[in-house]
């Protein structure tokens, strides 16, 4: 007979030391646990969740009181009001709602084309690129890269210009 093993009948099994044999109490606190800890992980998520939400309606609610201002001043800020559509158009992409995003950076995009402001044509121009591609409309999305990388091009923005130029060759690729 071998050392740390048992015989039953002629066979030799192998040592009672190298089992790891619960007690049912032990499984079942194992499993209780695991529960406890899943329930604790997934109530911070859903506090995460629940903060990312105020955020969300923070941001949406500032951005609006940004455009508002815009028409309340005196003199008509074309400029603030275009930058309050943008950021209306980021905080409703944040949220995951694209229509509503994409109206918001159409916006934005015609005021700031209406002052001749460059860069914030080329910024609302590639938001709006980012949120059409992502609704499926690729022919509008490369439209809307093209307008980003010309302005891009007139700031002499050049990490712009290869950002564009690539999303405008990758959608333009036959698939």
């Amino acid at each position: 007979m071998k050392p740390h093993s048992d015989l039953v009948g002629n066979k030799e099994i192998a040592p009672k030391c190298c089992y790891f044999v619960a007690e049912p109490t032990m499984k079942y606190r194992v499993y209780i646990n695991m529960i406890v800890w899943l329930l604790v992980f997934s109530s911070f998520h859903t506090v995460a969740s629940a903060q990312d939400e105020k955020k969300a309606s923070s941001k949406i609610k500032k951005a609006s009181r940004k455009v508002k201002s815009s028409f309340e001043k005196e003199k008509d800020d074309p400029y603030a009001r275009a930058e309050g559509y943008f950021d209306l158009g980021e905080s409703y992409y944040q949220k995951g709602e694209l229509q509503k995003s994409e109206d918001y950076y159409k916006q934005s995009k015609e005021l700031f084309e209406k002052i001749n402001h460059a860069e914030g044509i080329a910024k609302s121009s590639r938001a709006l690129a980012k949120v059409q591609e992502d609704l499926n409309k690729n022919k509008e999305a490369v439209v809307n890269y093209s307008t980003a990388l010309d302005n891009t091009l007139k700031t002499g923005d050049a990490l712009g210009n290869t950002l564009n130029e690539n999303d405008i060759n990758r959608l333009s690729k036959p698939t």
